[in-house]
């Protein structure tokens, strides 16, 4: 069963650590065919608000991955070429949209697109009888 609305765009940024430098990089990932969704959130503190906006990323196993391979955040890391793959993990970084520049600076996507969330957890629904899917909640 395909998934409904999967009409949009994102960018991946997977974080890993250089071999020969030892610096953090990000490798870019286009993934087309996901359905994007936000809500915003507000928390009232003593502080005054606080925005806790909340993204939900529906990325279906039939989604167009750039001709790349999807493997576990543990296997990514542990890949040498990882041209070839991408993951999705803690941490992350997606940007609605296309931006295919592989960075060193997450900063630089902030201030560069206008939609770039954080993904804090990830959802492996591809053993579901139905819409098989990643689902990555970002803030």
């Amino acid at each position: 069963v395909l998934m409904k609305l999967v009409g949009d765009t994102i960018t991946v940024f997977n974080k890993y650590v250089d071999n020969e430098t030892k610096f953090k990089r990000y490798k870019a990932t286009v993934i087309n065919g996901i359905h994007w969704y936000g809500t915003a959130n507000v928390s009232v503190t003593v502080d005054g608000l606080i925005g806790a906006d909340q993204y939900t990323i529906r990325i279906p196993e039939e989604a167009d991955f750039s001709g790349k391979k999807y493997i576990s955040p543990k296997s990514f890391k542990a890949q040498e070429n990882k041209d070839s793959y991408f993951t999705l993990a803690e941490g992350d970084i997606i940007v609605h949209g296309i931006a295919t520049e592989d960075i060193e600076k997450p900063d630089y996507l902030q201030d560069t697109y206008d939609e770039v969330v954080t993904v804090v957890s990830v959802t492996d629904n591809r053993r579901a009888p139905n819409a098989k899917h990643w689902r990555v909640v970002c803030k």
